[in-house]
């Protein structure tokens, strides 16, 4: 499965560019990664989840989870998919 976004090519809001993406990939639990402010807000109002990545150019507003590295990333990407 592999597919992508960004504004410049859909001119979407974030939060349209999820909810596309979930659509056109038949997606059920996604998972929002970034690394900026706007990417919270975004990844709240199309309703998945989101995971801050501390290495990237921002900082989240209220963020439920944050990682500080890749490994940890995977780690907690992988428990979550055992955990179901």
């Amino acid at each position: 499965l592999a597919g992508y976004d960004c504004h410049g090519a859909s001119s979407l809001s974030k939060d349209r560019m999820i909810h596309r993406m979930m659509y056109d990939h038949h997606l059920h639990n996604p998972v929002y990664i970034g690394d900026t402010a706007g990417d919270e807000p975004a990844a709240k109002l199309a309703g998945v989840e989101f995971i801050h990545v501390s290495w990237g150019f921002g900082r989240p507003l209220n963020v439920t989870k944050s990682v500080r590295k890749f490994s940890e990333l995977v780690e907690y990407l992988q428990s979550s998919i055992n955990a179901r």
